[in-house]
């Protein structure tokens, strides 16, 4: 049987960093927190941003290496104008602020190249691959290993290797923009 997390492991990290659990649970507080694992090496990443209570704000004076988009930014955005506008804004926000991006519930073609095209570096969702056990994790040499849909696969593959590409300006139809050659 599989044992179920305990939670020490955050308990042992966070008084590593000199921080009780249930300051971590505050955003206020959790700022020290943050400064402090940056401050031992951690990587860290804001979670769900356009979402709840992330804002603008927190970017400002905040040093982050990674921005993961909230799927409700993500989901419908090659859809509709307004979506593509939010989408390249923040790819361009993200990448002019030397972090790294990753978009969230990328479940067809057309959400993964708008993602590309809009210069976000990394997809999370269904159409990169349903949840894999961690061993085949650890054993695959790509994450387009796990992809099962031909035309994702033969798209990813299009782009590994290659430099990465210059978001084009918004064009006039959704449909257009979403198709745009990015080589």
């Amino acid at each position: 049987a599989r044992a179920k997390p305990s939670g020490d492991g955050l308990r042992r990290g966070l008084a590593l960093l000199g921080a009780r659990p249930e300051e971590a649970l505050f955003v206020g507080d959790s700022l020290s927190i943050l400064l402090a694992a940056r401050d031992a090496g951690v990587r860290v990443a804001i979670a769900d941003f356009g979402a709840g209570y992330s804002s603008f704000g927190y970017l400002k004076g905040l040093s982050v290496d990674a921005l993961k988009l909230d799927g409700s930014l993500v989901k419908d955005a090659a859809k509709t104008m307004a979506g593509v506008a939010i989408l390249g804004a923040l790819g361009g926000l993200v990448r002019n602020l030397g972090m790294k991006s990753v978009g969230e519930f990328a479940e067809d073609l057309q959400t993964i190249k708008a993602l590309v095209a809009a210069g976000v570096d990394y997809a999370q969702g269904y159409g990169i691959s349903r949840p894999v056990a961690p061993e085949r994790i650890l054993a695959a040499r790509s994450a387009a290993e796990f992809i099962e849909d031909p035309a994702i696969l033969e798209y990813v593959r299009q782009l590994q290797g290659q430099p990465a590409p210059i978001p084009p300006a918004l064009a006039e139809s959704i449909d257009e923009w979403a198709c745009a050659t990015l080589h």
